[in-house]
């Protein structure tokens, strides 16, 4: 499941590097995502229209057409939308998104735990954050705090989100949260990122650094979450990223 903006650049990398793989994406707006709409171009595309607070709207998302079955994986990159700034204030469009919609995913996870049993729904979770958030310390340059603190709304938000994760986590659930730095557009360096990784239940990390990137290219993000697999509770990156992480935070 994908939204515009990051979702748009994990949709369009899939569609480069595994053009099979069956997709569903909840849209608000489906004409935004006209140019997948020709079955005979997409086969694989299933565009739904719905609101991410929606639970049935989330569930027949969370359904593969072609099997019948729940899902193998969500990408959720839900995120809200700047409306006005001024120099010391910023005005969002939802300030609770990220939060709202992550709890309806699981609460559509565990309708279909219910309807297909537990041992047939094994959905794994990405979730795209942000950095700035973490427990463990500062995690961007000195120079961005002041925008990051004008920020503080959306990052609440995020925070929220995360915290919903893991408490979902505690019954052994596959998920990892990505958190890239200040999103932008741009082609990507296609693998040429600095990482770390945290595990925020057991307190463990690496890599955290207080000279983190001042931004990170949107379709780079599509290429590192449309690379990883989650395979025997560990995301394997296939994008030179030699971290192997169990339900961790990846910054």
């Amino acid at each position: 499941m994908t939204q515009l903006g990051t979702g748009l650049a994990v949709l369009q990398e899939i569609l480069s590097s595994s053009p099979n793989t069956h997709l569903n994406i909840l849209c608000r707006t489906p004409s935004k995502l006209s140019q997948f709409s020709d079955k005979t171009t997409y086969p694989n595309i299933n565009i739904i229209k719905g609101d991410i607070r929606d639970l049935s709207a989330v569930k027949s998302t969370l359904i593969d057409s072609a099997t019948n079955l729940p899902v193998d994986i969500i990408v959720s990159s839900l995120g809200m939308i700047l409306l006005r700034s001024s120099t010391f204030s910023m005005k969002w469009s939802d300030p609770s998104i990220c939060h709202d919609g992550i709890r309806t995913i699981f609460d559509a996870l565990s309708s279909l735990e219910g309807e297909y049993g537990a041992e047939n729904v094994k959905t794994k979770v990405i979730a795209v954050s942000t950095t700035g958030i973490s427990k463990k310390g500062r995690d961007i340059p000195f120079s961005m705090i002041p925008l990051y603190h004008l920020g503080k709304t959306p990052h609440d938000d995020k925070k929220k989100m995360e915290e919903e994760i893991i408490k979902w986590a505690g019954g052994g659930k596959r998920w990892v949260v990505v958190r890239p730095s200040l999103l932008v557009d741009g082609e990507g360096k296609k693998g040429v990122v600095r990482v770390g990784w945290e595990i925020p239940v057991v307190g463990e990390s690496s890599g955290l650094g207080k000279n983190g990137g001042k931004g990170e290219d949107r379709k780079e993000i599509g290429h590192i979450i449309t690379g990883a697999r989650l395979e025997n509770g560990s995301l394997r990156k296939l994008s030179r990223m030699a971290e192997r992480v169990s339900g961790k935070d990846v910054l």
